[in-house]
């Protein structure tokens, strides 16, 4: 019970402390209380990290001047999709962290989340952007962008015969690109029939033949 009581005890005076602390970076400038949230963050994901060593348990705030868009998203959202994202993000906030990866120069790379950021800075005019930032490579990076849209069913098969070829010039083999994209290699020669990327990686040796299939719908919705 006195451990107990300890532990307890301890506890909240840590939590006192922390609260006095931040009460008191309420009066500091704008870009040291972003830089002080940030440290927090990373701090707090260390404190979990062995319960729950995720990106979404530390995101951090980024200007918006950093957060820049990839090429390689296969995926589009309608308008109409567009503004019924911005009518959400307007009501409720941002309930989801972009996905980004750090470049060299320090620019936050979307991975996953470009149309809550271009909601988010070109429509409701936020400065920050809360992001959720994993460290990867280039292919990585673009496997990533590709697994996020397949989970909720959107890609577009031109942009991601695109990724396929940046990845073979990377010098992934099939069944790495096959599995990193979330495919079978069945569905990944099917796509490179449809677009024609067999062309477009001549020289390749491909041994194995294919009939001519019709590829699944892509579905484009929201993100």
């Amino acid at each position: 019970m006195n451990d107990l009581f300890c532990n307890n005890a301890s506890k909240e005076n840590i939590l006192k402390t922390i609260r006095t602390a931040l009460d008191q970076g309420k009066a500091m400038g704008e870009p040291q209380r972003v830089s002080v949230y940030n440290a927090v963050q990373a701090w707090l994901g260390d404190l979990v990290a062995d319960l729950c060593p995720d990106p979404a348990c530390s995101p951090r705030l980024f200007p918006v001047a950093l957060v820049k868009a990839n090429d390689y998203n296969p995926n589009k959202v309608a308008m109409p999709e567009m503004e019924l994202l911005e009518q959400s993000m307007r009501a409720d906030g941002i309930t989801m962290a972009v996905v980004v990866m750090r470049d060299e120069v320090g620019n936050a790379l979307v991975v996953d989340g470009f149309h809550r950021h271009t909601v988010a800075s070109k429509r409701l005019g936020r400065k920050y952007i809360p992001c959720a930032v994993i460290d990867r490579p280039l292919a990585d990076r673009m496997a990533s962008t590709v697994r996020h849209n397949r989970a909720r069913g959107k890609h577009q098969v031109d942009l991601m015969a695109a990724l396929v070829k940046t990845m073979m010039g990377l010098g992934w083999d099939d069944t790495k690109i096959a599995e990193s994209l979330g495919m079978s290699e069945e569905e990944l020669l099917r796509l490179r029939q449809m677009v024609g990327a067999a062309r477009v990686l001549a020289g390749e040796d491909y041994t194995r033949s294919w009939g001519v299939r019709t590829m699944d719908a892509a579905t484009e919705g929201n993100e």
